[in-house]
């Protein structure tokens, strides 16, 4: 099998930064995909380091690619990050949801009851890894360039984590409920490509991470 590799920039953040609760993951069920919703003009690894984000912002994910293509690990992929967790009912947007309504059926038989306990801090941040993949404009579209790195990355997510692309590569909207990422969920045959590309991937090649310093 042929190897490629994939380029990844050291960003962490501060060991207990409330965005890095610093909890090591035990369990990968699924790679979860993710837009930067905050962000509407062309997404980039600076203005995720923005000083406003990192202050104010509770939710994170262990990697994000800008509309140049640029891997940033914000924590190492063994950690938790806040990212799909839920108080709100995930069809009607209600608050206060119990954790069956809390999370989507989908979510329920992906993860099981173990991690939709959110109310005992046991919610599906603790079995997914997840990724922001930048968007070109508030319609959530992504550059080529984009797409193609986030390709790469979740076959690595894929080989890492033994996961199939069709039935483990999921969507914030998938688990939540939210308008995440807006490109999939209104257009859902775009993920089924990319779920397509990411197995053509898998098949092809081994994904070999190259690190470098921010």
């Amino acid at each position: 099998m042929k190897t490629k590799s994939i380029n990844i920039i050291r960003m962490h953040l501060p060991a207990g930064h409330k965005r890095r609760p610093g909890v090591v993951r035990r369990v990968t069920k699924a790679a979860i995909f993710h837009w930067p919703a905050w962000e509407w003009q062309p997404y980039t690894l600076e203005r995720q380091r923005a000083d406003w984000l990192l202050e104010h912002s509770w939710g994170g994910t262990q990697h994000v690619v800008d509309v140049e293509g640029r891997i940033g690990e914000f924590m190492p992929p063994e950690e938790t990050a806040y990212a799909v967790g839920s108080l709100t009912d995930w069809e009607t947007g209600a608050p206060d949801a119990r954790a069956n309504r809390a999370y989507t059926p989908w979510a329920q038989q992906m993860f099981g009851r173990q991690f939709i306990q959110h109310r005992a801090g046991r919610t599906p941040n603790f079995c997914t890894i997840n990724a922001e993949i930048g968007n070109a404009d508030s319609a959530g579209r992504m550059t080529e360039t984009t797409l193609s790195t986030a390709v790469d990355l979740f076959a690595w997510y894929c080989q890492q984590y033994q996961l199939d692309p069709f039935r483990h590569i999921g969507t914030h909207q998938g688990v939540t409920g939210k308008d995440c990422p807006r490109w999939f969920v209104n257009y859902p045959h775009e993920l089924w490509l990319f779920r397509e590309r990411v197995a053509q991937v898998v098949a092809e090649y081994t994904i070999e991470p190259k690190y470098e310093e921010a």
